[in-house]
Order: C-alpha cells, then sequence, then structure tokens
C-alpha cells in the first residue's frame, strides 16, 4: 500500500457494534444478518447458507466485490488503481463454468475470473511492517487496521479472551506464532472464498427459482386448457 500506516488507522476502539460483531463469531460474515441459517456444504462442513437479504455484491462490482473483502476505503482505492494499471479490460466472462467433484458428488460451480484478479492484487499489496506492536489482542487489531481492513473485520486478527478458541493453551499459542500480517491474508481469503460459494449458491437458487416458476407456468396454462376443453365438451 502507498504511503505509512498513519496514527490514526491504528486508533482502535471497541464499540458496542464491533463487540456485536465480534460475539457472532468468525464464521459470520460482518454484513450477514443475524438469523443467517448454517448449512452443511459438500465437504460436510457448516457455512452460512445463501439468503436474498444477504444483499451480495454483483459479478462485475469492484469497489463492492472488495468491500466484501473487508478493505477499507484508502485499500480500495489503491486496488482500483493497481487494477486499471494492470488490466485494460475486465474479463469477458465474470463466470466460467467449473464443477466440482468430491467423492461421487459433482456440484455445480464457477470461477469468478474478476474476483480471481482481485484477490491476487489485494493478496500481494505491500503495507510496511509495525514493528512496534506487541504480540496481544489489540494490537494484532490495530496491525489488522494498518493491513486496510476495516474495524470490523480487524477485529479477528487477535484472537480475544471471549472466543471459545482462547481458553485452549495449544491454539492459543499457535495462533500468536502467525503475524497480524497472516492473519489479515487469512481473513481476505476467507472472505473471498465465502462470496464464491454464496455466488454458487444465489445462481443455484434463482435457477431453480426459474424452474418452479416455469413449472408452475406450464401447469398452469394445462389447467386452463383443461378446463376450456371441459367447458367446450359441455356446450356440444
Amino acid at each position: 500500500m502507498a504511503g505509512n500506516a498513519s496514527t490514526a488507522i491504528l486508533t482502535f476502539t471497541m464499540t458496542p457494534e464491533l463487540e456485536r460483531v465480534r460475539a457472532r463469531g468468525r464464521l459470520l460474515h460482518p454484513t450477514f444478518p443475524d438469523d443467517v441459517q448454517m448449512a452443511p456444504d459438500m465437504y460436510g462442513i457448516a457455512v452460512p447458507a445463501h439468503a436474498e437479504n444477504m444483499n451480495l455484491p454483483d459479478l462485475d462490482d469492484k469497489r463492492g466485490i472488495l468491500k466484501y473483502l473487508g478493505l477499507n476505503d484508502s485499500m480500495i482505492d489503491w486496488v482500483l488503481e493497481k487494477y486499471h494499471a494492470e488490466f485494460s479490460t475486465d474479463p469477458e466472462e465474470l463466470a466460467v463454468k467449473n464443477d466440482i467433484t468430491y467423492g461421487e458428488t459433482t456440484s455445480e460451480s464457477f470461477r469468478y475470473p474478476l474476483l480471481d484478479r482481485l484477490d491476487s492484487i489485494v493478496t500481494h499489496r505491500d503495507v510496511p511492517e509495525i514493528h512496534e506492536l506487541d504480540i496481544n489482542y489489540d494490537d494484532y487489531v490495530r496491525g489488522g487496521l494498518a493491513e486496510g481492513l476495516r474495524p470490523e473485520f480487524a477485529i479477528f486478527c487477535g484472537l480475544h479472551s471471549s472466543e471459545p478458541g482462547y481458553q485452549r493453551e495449544a491454539y492459543r499459542d499457535y495462533f500468536y506464532t502467525k503475524g497480524y500480517q497472516e492473519h489479515a491474508d487469512d481473513i481476505i481469503m476467507s472472505c473471498s472464498a465465502s462470496l464464491s460459494r454464496l455466488w454458487d449458491d444465489k445462481f443455484r437458487f434463482e435457477k431453480a427459482k426459474r424452474q418452479a416458476e416455469a413449472q408452475s407456468s406450464t401447469a398452469a396454462v394445462e389447467n386452463v386448457d383443461s378446463a376450456t376443453s371441459d367447458a367446450v365438451r359441455e356446450v356440444t
């Protein structure tokens, strides 16, 4: 990222809203509604299920995608500047068929070239390291802010004492063997994988909805035809 992290970026104050986001846990994207349902993916892992009120960014909405990845406005502007310097045009296709097979199960899936391009730029961002930060929750959150994350994402760069993992000493020690930069990258990559999966889910949901509407329309026409035939027979 161009320039050094400022004191303002490193200032962190926990607010009631951030506490609410943290209490919901790391699995839920900060923008998700509180009533989001969890469902097993094709690997049997519980993940947030697609819902119509999730307000996902469109496939061509660069700024919306980067915001979903957790970036603040300054980092988003930097990424977009790098993007337009590197690419003269957007990908011809925003979704490329890429079905996934696991065991005997094949799931309809896609690859998203624009997301891939943005991912590559974000994960290769150049942010000066903040050497004076200590290995503790608040300083790791400040490190996440310096990495270009918004506060509601940066709070997961550290391991808070209220989180289940904190109570396990082995996990707590392991967590802090990684720098705040790695945790920031983990958060960004997790959001990217989440967005890709939810776009897939949305596509399947809308496809099933169209098929159901088409079947309903066909059934309605058949009912009208049947009723018309009955009426004709009665008249004759």
